[in-house]
């Protein structure tokens, strides 16, 4: 059996863009597997404030994102682990402004989008010793194939070419740790995904096609319960 890989904090940011009720749901399901967990810093970006079962900590914006992540780089370790999740929706753009032939997947904000590239370049000072990417948006798999290297893991509910739909994907995947929490137990970011692909009646019936990337064993990462 693998080793597990020890973390000394635990960070979690969560992004997103959209007011749809599954969208919100969504994050609602993971702040409570953060906070279940233990993790110290959970900081959500949404489009809005009010009115939501958990707190935010500002809106989706890209300045937002900029100034958390500034903020992330002075505080996050060598020795810590980021979680990092963004849901609602997502395109699949030409590069802009163009410097090449290459399309990007991008995350739709309250005004603009984010693309995979201006992602990366926002998170270059984030140093943890593992961060955790799970992308839901449609065509997350863009985003997924660029972080899912070096110490990191990054799944997606999709493809770079393909939708994402019904936002089944998250809600299976969060709620296996919330079934190792309720029994004490422990399961690993790949038990978490295997289970995902064995309940997610969107990904039994091919509507959604998962990817995740990762040149780290995923069955030494967990988010330990406490």
């Amino acid at each position: 059996m693998p080793e597990p890989i020890e973390f000394k904090d635990k960070h979690a940011v969560l992004i997103n863009g959209c007011e749809d009720q599954s969208y919100t749901q969504n994050l609602e399901l993971a702040y409570k597997v953060f906070s279940a967990y233990g993790f110290s810093s959970i900081q959500i970006l949404d489009c809005r404030t009010a009115r939501l079962s958990y707190p935010v900590s500002d809106l989706a914006s890209i300045r937002n994102i900029e100034v958390l992540f500034t903020c992330l780089s002075k505080n996050i370790r060598p020795e810590d682990l980021l979680f990092l999740y963004t849901t609602g929706h997502g395109h699949r753009r030409p590069d802009i402004p163009k410097k090449d032939e290459q399309q990007y997947s991008t995350l739709e904000l309250i005004k603009g989008e984010l693309s995979e590239s201006e992602l990366e370049q926002l998170l270059q000072d984030v140093n943890p010793r593992t961060a955790i990417f799970l992308f839901d948006q449609c065509y997350g798999g863009g985003f997924s194939q660029r972080f899912g290297k070096n110490g990191n893991i990054a799944i997606s509910a999709s493809g770079p070419d393909a939708q994402s739909q019904f936002n089944t994907f998250p809600q299976a995947f969060f709620k296996y740790f919330l079934i190792t929490a309720n029994s004490n137990s422990r399961g690993s970011i790949q038990d978490a995904y295997e289970h995902t692909l064995d309940n997610d009646i969107n990904v039994l019936d091919n509507s959604h096609r998962p990817e995740i990337h990762s040149e780290i064993d995923p069955a030494t990462v967990f988010l330990e319960y406490i």
